[in-house]
């Protein structure tokens, strides 16, 4: 697996858009799950990045420039090219390796340093999907089943079987078999026995 999934503190991280498109609307729009920062720069800006951007003043800056092969790179965590130019964004990338920035070409995601997955999450779960970077839209559409599953799920028993684990641990006692042949029991149950350990 060449592309192995990874969670990263989003913490202070900068990202740098070049192109300000739908795509890139795409990728800020999903990155703002994170507490990351942007900085875009693009000629054209599409018109929801400028609501993104109103939306998030304290987290998305846009610069309105031309992005060409001479453009000089601002400190950043990660690059995101989105200039619509395959050629340029070629250029672009082979001089933000040289400078050892983490690069996604959003034309080329292959011959990318990283790539996005979608992800999916709740309070206790977080799930991410991704093709490899081959078809997105079936991560999407897997992704929106999975969306699904875990709205069916019953927090309020998760967050006893949370709790379950947690008294069982302070007790001195863990043991996995228990806590599945527990999960299988109903929330009264749960509730008796959380008072009973």
């Amino acid at each position: 697996m060449r592309y192995f999934p990874i969670s990263i503190d989003s913490k202070d991280k900068i990202c740098l858009f070049l192109g300000g498109g739908k795509i890139a609307k795409r990728k800020i729009k999903s990155l703002l799950k994170g507490d990351f920062s942007f900085l875009i720069y693009a000629k054209e800006i599409d018109k929801e990045v400028m609501e993104l951007c109103k939306e998030n003043p304290q987290r998305i800056k846009i610069i309105e420039k031309d992005i060409d092969e001479n453009f000089v790179f601002p400190p950043c965590d990660f690059l995101f090219l989105a200039t619509g130019n395959r050629n340029l964004n070629k250029v672009l990338r082979k001089k933000a390796k040289n400078l050892g920035l983490r690069t996604l070409d959003l034309s080329d995601s292959l011959g990318s340093d990283f790539y996005l997955r979608k992800n999916i999450s709740n309070e206790f779960v977080d799930i991410s999907i991704s093709s490899n970077g081959q078809v997105p839209i079936f991560s999407s559409l897997i992704g929106d089943d999975l969306e699904k599953y875990l709205e069916s799920l019953d927090m309020d028993k998760i967050k006893l079987m949370v709790e379950i684990r947690d008294k069982l641990r302070k007790n001195g006692i863990y043991n996995k078999a228990l806590l599945l042949d527990l999960y299988k029991e109903d929330k009264q149950f749960l509730k008796k026995y959380l008072e009973k350990i």
